[in-house]
């Protein structure tokens, strides 16, 4: 999912800090990762669904002719 919202596997394993080898057995469901990669693989999807969110009200603002809300 992190992936697929982020574009790219290289800055998801960056974010997770977690080295090339773990990320693939992750991806593959070989291992689990550290409470600590969990928790910021899990921030990560938060900042970019909450980026779609932000995009999405403002097209939508756009498309009603309102301002954007800052």
């Amino acid at each position: 999912m992190a992936v697929s919202l982020v574009g790219e596997a290289q800055s998801v394993m960056l974010e997770m800090q977690c080295s090339h080898t773990d990320f693939r057995e992750y991806c593959f469901g070989l291992k689990d990762p550290s409470v600590a990669e969990y928790d910021r693989l899990v921030e990560l999807i938060v900042v970019e669904q909450r980026k779609m969110i932000d995009q999405n009200r403002e097209l939508l603002a756009q498309v009603r002719g309102e301002k954007p809300q800052s």
